[in-house]
């Protein structure tokens, strides 16, 4: 289709335009969810109908079997859709139909090939009778090298997707945030991983922000399979909040992977 290349769509339970494409940049969603799921804005599939496609043809060959596979546009890629609103876990419990969409643009595909700047929005109502306001605005800068990965994103956003960040009127909460992720590829076999999150839930209450550090050892078997051993903490600036701590073993397997 010209300048549209390898269009695919999706109908049914389908990804939303979002989470696949980050999780293919960050590898590690086995740890645990990435940055705006984990803070309950969205999760990574709905009922509806998603259209995706790359932009101008594909990268060469050599980068995509040292780097990566996944989206592979030569300037870009989009996806787009819409869905009942409640994730693939709920029934639909208004009328409400959210739209989504996301942009990725490659500026410099000769001489950075792996920086990608993304714009991802949504325009729903959370999923209760009420129908409170679920919008959200973020931005993404990625880099994918050979050796490296790394990751920034800006969030803002009106109430979630469940509907029930509102304040005691029934009206949408307004939140932000901002995460980095860093991945450091040491040999074939073995790997670092970083993450930091700042999220503020309610920007008109005081004092309840929260922050998550989470640094891995990553092994890789072979064949698309990886061990991450990861220390995860949550910082709590709410008084009286316990922060969270945990260490944990996790695993994948994936048929993505770049020998």
């Amino acid at each position: 289709m010209g300048f549209v290349t390898k269009p695919e769509l999706e109908v049914g339970v389908v990804h939303m335009p979002w989470l696949d494409f980050e999780e293919h940049i960050n590898n590690y969603r086995m740890q645990d969810t990435m940055f705006m799921e984990r803070n309950g804005l969205f999760n990574s599939a709905d009922y509806g109908l998603t259209a995706m496609a790359l932009l101008g043809g594909t990268l060469p060959d050599d980068y995509q079997k040292s780097v990566s596979k996944s989206y592979p546009g030569r300037y870009g890629s989009f996806a787009f859709g819409i869905y009942n609103g409640g994730g693939y876990h709920a029934s639909e419990k208004n009328s409400n139909k959210a739209i989504e969409g996301r942009l990725t643009i490659r500026p410099l595909p000769d001489a950075l090939p792996g920086l990608q700047l993304s714009y991802f929005g949504v325009r729903g109502k959370g999923n209760v009778e009420s129908e409170p306001d679920w919008d959200v605005d973020a931005l993404m800068a990625s880099f994918e090298h050979r050796y490296f990965v790394l990751t920034g994103t800006l969030t803002d956003a009106v109430g979630n997707q469940k509907g029930d960040a509102v304040d005691a009127a029934g009206e949408a909460l307004t939140r932000d945030g901002w995460s980095v992720f860093a991945e450091a590829k040491l040999t074939k076999k073995w790997g670092l991983i970083g993450r930091y999150d700042q999220f503020d839930p309610n920007k008109d209450a005081a004092d309840d922000a929260n922050q998550r550090t989470i640094g891995g050892v990553v092994y890789h078997i072979g064949g698309g399979n990886d061990v991450v051993l990861d220390y995860d903490r949550v910082t709590y600036d709410k008084p009286g909040k316990a922060d969270d701590d945990r260490i944990q073993l996790t695993s994948r397997s994936s048929t993505d992977a770049v020998e």
